[in-house]
């Protein structure tokens, strides 16, 4: 370990606002040969780094096998360097010999990535890595004695040892790094283990280094982070900005040139290549030192030194002095007339430069806030630049950067106040609350470790002179580590927002997050108020770990506690250890003050009860800023998510109209349909309840619910209906015996955020419950109906909410008009029974329809991320309003989606609600969002949805000169992708289902799909540009086989014929799914040749979108099924991976081979009766088909 001695050799960080990462061409040919032997002669702990973060679960003997064979190659090739594998990067050496060592990548489940070659192979191996190193075992201790004679006796095993464990726990920390921090180490235990008193010596030496290794791990893995989510630009803004602060002499030209070097070479860095790390970041001092006149006047001497140690000196030397002729602003990019023109010359150059002479004109700013500043100046120009008058626009962008400067410098005070106000533990404790709300997925030891860096942060930085940018480059490194390295790591929706959306302005997001609202809490309490008296023997540091790991578990189980509650509790804490290891008898006294301590939280608990906000959709935020929207006053209802039906029949058309004529007098549709909207919850939750229970449940809740159509206007209608829905449902489960008849018993038995999840887990779809629309005795039922002795429309509200749990309320309720007024109507013809048979069976078959098409939905929302939901309504909101703007489309996808939440929850007052206010909007709008609605925004409630529903697509709008080739030919495509891809993506999805409303949602979905894979391929290419241009060409590819798929599905139903088709069906899924019972698959077949018996007679455009609909709802009603019951993994498969390509991965489906026959012999099979001859043809079809 010699060489490791060298301390410096490889460190190229700059921390804090000293820090700085640079690596360069060289042309030192000395360098190179010293930087080659060190790598040869440190082959086996550059092996173990490199293995031990790659596979971090691997044991200490399996990596020293690999350090052998690496050895070995590595003594081979200084032999012959004509061997084969000699010229080949040592990484792939590395990574091959891994996946060759017998068993290892099955044990270690990286085999997928032995499957991948060179780059690919890499890759797989880097996403591997994990951050959160909670299944590793405790770092072994051993007796300071043992220890030093462990080292004296056998050095360089105790020394691989100390870099595996190190390296394990560490697996973003560049090899440099570690190799620098191994050689501190082996310099303490040499120290260290000649003196009398070791301890000392080791906690006071292994201080600085734990501190050296944080601080750098912590930059390194902001930057990685930096260049793995956002890119190349990014980084290098990042780095030219640290450099023109630590070097304001440099000219443009020399820094740019440096700067490609460094962002070129840290990709390897990044990704785990120690060897190609090693190589490219040695280079970088000397090419400093030959050109240090340039560059500084501050590292003559440590150029002097030799090349090991002349890095650590420049790193920690102090910044240039400002050149003297350098003025206080730079007039070229505010008071230039012709800041246009060289801004469009080369945007990229041009920007780089303006960055340049910011960040070396402030040296006293961060470097986030240098990114800032650089993002405002850029979006300026962008507005600007197409005015009249462009000088006059931009002039003002000195006030712009200082407006910036002044919010980020506004947080840091703000901050600095609380350490101020709160001290270093409180101040530890406040952000161990707010990180845990805001990201409460994160370990507990992840969130500890993040709180911890945050405080300490501000208790470093608060004090000093330089507090700003202290603190706010600080902050920054404990905002990377939260957000991680992988491009692809999800925490929650809101937090992967900050993380991905704008690298400079990710501070000022994160200010902004309030708790996440789509955590749901675990619903025990899982042993975090059962202490023993193992915390009696823990030393103070353990201890106070123990102390922030409660308060972190204690906000994961109580996330709307307030600060002051889990304050106290966490003071309960302290006093409950502090009492009982005084005690004589502590574990019994744990025992008592651990139930009184648990008790406490569950009073609190209880005290909100029925006051919980509604949190469980965002649109009660979006409800009380609806003057944002503009919403009118009067609350109008509809049913507006389900545009999308493509029945379209003329009769239920006249009958909607009807049932509108009679409520044309109604001016408070809402507040006259409270108990029904009522009995719609109530009977979709209990669907085994009787008429009359249901009824009698409602008449308790009904008196709650008349509170919700009073309220005030600044008042919250969904926390209304959220404290209606938690009265309804303790009410199940006060009465025993109701639990027990609908097995909600486990339900009970849980918080109400879970309790909530378990009801809706109950529902079951089209169960088998009476049929409303079928009436035996018609003259009767208008008897009934004449002397008011039964309400039809109640009735009908019960059992259609009854048999369709998941049918959003507002269609239930204007079904029951339409269903009420056919009854009216019916009971005036002559041949009674013929107008119910006609009018009544429209009405079922609608909604069913629509309610396939809620379920599906709703199935959606749950099954997927949100994205997809998102995705999914902005396509139908677009096909059906193309002439709309992409804000406009956007913002209604939102709250659509946040509003298709509330209703599947099944909380129909707020369903209600929300729909009859976004109704409201949308008719208020009707003149930019389509021309087809105008006569339905005339309609009283609750008809307009309807309406709606069966309304045209609006007309194609003219878009020639909005060409969709902007995102596969245009040059700064992937800077769009990479700084705000969910909201590029969305763009091109609205881009171009607006022009192909042809094509049905799954279709566009497989576009968007290939389209968002090809720019992750393509973007990291060098040259992006050749690679997305094929787009074009692979969005066709995917339309014509999705439309060949359809073609010839259409076929084999022509050549065979309905009912042979039927039998096809039935034998090629019998094959692919043969787990479902022989009913499950005639149905299943039987509704798939149904949809092709409607869909293929159809034009060629019409039968591709009639059975690409189709599918989608049939085939997610089968992947229900699965998620109920798994059928098998190949299904499985296709239900799970991927929504928009579903319905090929079924066609594709083969025989499932995991799938045992049962025993059966002929006779069993075939077992032939003779009141098969009696048989009507249906059910002999029926017989045939089992």
């Amino acid at each position: 370990m010699k060489q490791l001695k060298l301390i410096g050799f490889v460190i190229f960080l700059f921390f804090l606002t000293e820090s700085l990462t640079l690596p360069t061409k060289l042309q030192d040919v000395d360098d190179a040969s010293i930087t080659q032997k060190f790598i040869e002669k440190n082959i086996g702990y550059i092996t173990i780094i490199a293995f031990s973060q790659y596979v971090q679960e691997a044991s200490f003997e399996e990596v020293e096998i690999l350090v052998k064979i690496m050895t070995k190659y590595g003594e081979q090739c200084l032999d012959e360097v004509t061997i084969p594998d000699c010229p080949r990067l040592t990484n792939d050496i590395l990574l091959e010999r891994t996946c060759a060592v017998k068993g290892l990548p099955q044990k270690y489940n990286f085999s997928h990535c032995c499957s991948m070659v060179d780059f690919e192979r890499e890759r797989c191996f880097f996403h591997n890595k994990k951050s959160d190193i909670g299944f590793l075992p405790p770092l072994p201790t051993l007796d300071l004695e043992e220890k030093c004679l462990t080292y004296k006796n056998n050095r360089e095993s105790f020394l691989n040892n100390y870099i595996y464990e190190v390296s394990r726990r560490n697996p973003f920390v560049f090899a440099p790094t570690l190799l620098t921090v191994a050689a501190h180490f082996e310099e303490m235990a040499k120290t260290c283990c000649e003196e009398q008193d070791k301890a000392n010596c080791f906690r006071t030496k292994a201080e600085s280094v734990i501190q050296y290794l944080k601080a750098l791990s912590s930059y390194q893995k902001n930057v990685c982070g930096a260049l793995m989510k956002f890119g190349l630009q990014v980084l290098k803004s990042i780095n030219l900005a640290i450099l023109s602060q630590k070097f304001p002499k440099i000219e443009f030209k020399e820094l740019t040139s440096l700067l490609e070097d460094i962002s070129s070479k840290y990709e390897a860095c990044c990704e785990g290549d120690a060897v190609q790390c090693i190589r490219g970041r040695s280079k970088v001092m000397s090419h400093i030192c030959s050109k240090q006149d340039a560059i500084s006047s501050k590292i003559k001497e440590c150029c002097e030194e030799k090349i090991p140690k002349r890095g650590e000196c420049i790193v920690y030397s102090n910044k240039d002095d400002r050149p003297k002729d350098l003025s206080l602003r730079e007039a070229k990019f505010t008071e230039n007339e012709n800041v246009c023109e060289q801004r469009d010359a080369d945007q990229d150059t041009f920007m780089a430069e303006f960055l340049y002479e910011y960040s070396r004109r402030h040296p006293e700013l961060s470097t986030s806030e240098l990114l800032r500043i650089a993002r405002v100046y850029k979006d300026l120009l962008e507005e600007c630049c197409k005015t009249e008058n462009p000088p006059d626009c931009y002039g003002n962008a000195e006030y712009k950067f200082n407006e910036t400067t002044q919010r980020s410098l506004k947080i840091v005070q703000r901050e600095c106040e609380h350490f101020q106000n709160l001290g270093k533990d409180g101040l530890k404790y406040h952000y161990l609350i707010k990180l845990t709300r805001i990201a409460p997925q994160l370990s507990t030891e992840e969130l500890t470790f993040l709180g911890q860096e945050k405080a300490a942060a501000l208790t470093t930085c608060c004090t000093l002179s330089e507090e700003f940018a202290c603190v706010d480059n600080l902050v920054d490194l404990v905002l990377g580590e939260l957000c991680g390295i992988n491009e692809n790591r999800s925490i929650n929706p809101a937090v992967d927002h900050c993380c991905k959306t704008d690298f400079a302005f990710r501070r000022p997001c994160f200010e902004g997050l309030d708790a996440d609202k789509t955590y749901v809490p675990p619903s025990t309490s899982q042993g975090l108020f059962t202490f023993h008296t193992d915390l009696c023997q823990a030393h103070k540091e353990e201890l106070q770990r123990k102390k922030d790991r409660f308060l972190v578990d204690l906000v994961k189980l109580k996330p709307e506690f307030r600060d002051e509650e889990l304050q106290s509790l966490l003071t309960d804490f302290s006093n409950v250890v502090e009492t009982c290891c005084k005690a004589e008898g502590p574990e019994t006294c744990f025992n008592e003050e651990t139930q009184e301590l648990d008790d406490r939280q569950s009073r609190q608990q209880l005290k909100k009860v029925g006051t919980l906000a509604f949190n469980t959709s965002s649109w009660v935020m979006w409800a009380q800023k609806s003057d944002r929207l503009e919403f009118l006053p009067t609350v109008k209802f509809i049913s507006f998510l389900v545009f999308f039906s493509y029945i379209k029949c003329q009769t239920l058309q006249r009958s909607l109209l009807d049932a509108a004529m009679q409520y044309i007098k109604s001016q408070n549709y809402l507040e006259e349909n409270l108990k029904d909207i009522t009995s719609i919850m109530v009977a979709q939750f209990l669907q085994k309840s009787t008429y009359k229970e249901v009824q009698t449940i409602v008449k308790e809740l009904v008196d709650l619910a008349e509170k919700c159509k009073t309220l005030k206007r600044h008042e919250s209608p969904s926390e209304c209906s959220h404290h209606l829905m938690t009265t309804f449902l303790e009410h199940i489960c006060n009465d025993q015996g109701m639990a027990d008849k609908h097995m909600f018993s486990d339900c009970c038995n849980i918080n109400n955020t879970e309790r909530h999840k378990c009801f809706l887990l109950h529902k079951k779809d089209d169960a088998d419950y009476s049929d409303i629309f079928q009436i035996p005795n018609p003259e009767q039922i208008c008897e009934m109906v004449k002397e008011h002795q039964v309400s039809m429309k109640e009735r009908y509200i019960y059992e259609t909410s009854r048999k369709h749990p998941f049918l959003f309320g507002p269609t239930v309720l204007t079904m029951s008009a339409c269903y009420e007024t056919a009854i009216q109507s019916c009971c005036q013809e002559e041949n009674k029974t013929e107008c119910f048979q006609i009018k009544l069976e429209l009405i079922r078959k609608y909604t069913r329809e629509i309610s396939l098409r809620h379920h599906h939905l709703c199935e959606i929302g749950i099954k997927f991320n949100h994205k997809l939901a998102k995705a999914v309504e902005l396509v139908l909101l677009t096909k059906k309003q193309p002439k709309a703007n992409f804000s406009e489309i956007a913002k209604l996808t939102m709250v659509i989606k946040n509003l298709h939440q509330t209703c599947c929850e099944g909380n129909t007052v707020a369903c209600v609600v929300g729909r009859s206010q976004l109704m409201n909007y949308t008719c208020s709008k009707q003149a930019v969002l389509s021309s087809k609605i105008t006569p339905c925004c005339e309609l009283p409630m609750p008809f307009q949805g309807e309406c709606i529903i069966n309304s045209e697509n609006d007309d194609k709008p003219d878009l020639s000169s909005l060409p969709l080739s902007r995102f596969t030919e245009d040059q700064f495509v992937c800077e769009q992708f990479t700084d705000k891809q969910d909201e590029f993506l969305q763009e091109f999805l609205y881009e171009y289902s607006r022009r192909h409303p042809e094509l049905a949602v799954p279709v566009i979905l497989r576009v968007g799909t290939v389209y968002q894979n090809l720019l992750g391929k393509c973007c990291i290419l060098e040259n992006p540009l050749e690679c997305y241009s094929h787009g074009e060409e692979m969005f066709q590819r995917v339309v014509r086989e999705s439309h060949e798929r359809v073609k010839n599905h259409c076929d084999l139903r022509e050549k065979l014929g309905d009912s042979n088709f039927q039998d096809r069906l039935i034998v090629l899924y019998t094959k692919k799914a043969p787990q479902l019972s022989a009913q499950e698959l005639i149905m299943f077949t039987k509704n798939m040749a149904a949809a092709a018996t409607k869909c293929c007679p159809l034009s060629d455009e019409q039968q591709f979108v009639c059975i690409e609909d189709s599918a989608k709802l049939i085939l997610g009603a089968l992947c229900r099924r699965h998620e109920a019951e798994p059928i098998n993994v190949g299904v499985g498969r296709c239900c799970d991976d991927s929504y928009a390509f579903r319905k090929p991965c079924f066609d594709d489906l083969q025989v499932d081979g995991t799938y045992i026959s049962p025993p059966l012999s002929c006779d069993q099979v075939i077992s032939l009766k003779g009141d098969l001859c009696k048989a009507q043809e249906a059910e002999f079809q029926t017989e045939k088909q089992k």
